[in-house]
């Protein structure tokens, strides 16, 4: 009886430190994954609204910020397709399904938000200006919700 529990122990052992590199290794790319969109989420934020800002106070010239949201546009493109490729490729859990596909959700409300402001760069319509301040807030919720932040409230409107 003794023998088999040894025996038994000394598998159980043998399996774990021959899989926990690799499960250790997955964890840690989620990990930076997790961490690495998290932080690609914010401050697309943030850098869509400097943008804005900066536009809105005449210190952006049109073509500037147009060309900083078209680069800001392509960054967050190319990061959704690889958050994609890793939420068909991996074999995640739950909770990591449901945060790629609120991240992915995100960045495409982010990439509408970057979009709307150069088309109220374009139309200079106070209709625009909506359009880009709700996504901005719909993209903020989602963001604070994301990320486990204390709920602030950006300024409502960037233009009016």
């Amino acid at each position: 009886m003794k023998r088999q529990t040894l025996l038994v122990s000394l598998c159980l052992t043998l399996l774990v430190f021959c899989i926990s590199p690799e499960i250790f290794a997955q964890d840690a790319n989620l990990q930076a994954v997790g961490a690495l969109s998290s932080a690609n989420l914010y401050l697309t934020y943030i850098s869509i609204g400097a943008v804005a800002d900066s536009h809105s106070r005449e210190l952006y010239s049109d073509e500037f910020a147009s060309s900083l949201l078209t680069h800001i546009t392509e960054i967050t493109r190319n990061s959704i397709s690889s958050l994609t490729q890793v939420l068909a490729t991996e074999d995640l859990d739950e909770a990591d399904t449901n945060y790629m596909k609120k991240a992915i959700d995100t960045l495409e409300i982010l990439t509408e938000q970057a979009k709307s402001y150069k088309t109220y760069m374009e139309k200079n319509s106070p209709q625009y200006a909506e359009i880009y301040n709700s996504y901005k807030q719909i993209a903020w919720q989602q963001i604070v919700e994301l990320l486990g932040l204390e709920q602030q409230n950006p300024s409502p409107e960037t233009v009016k």
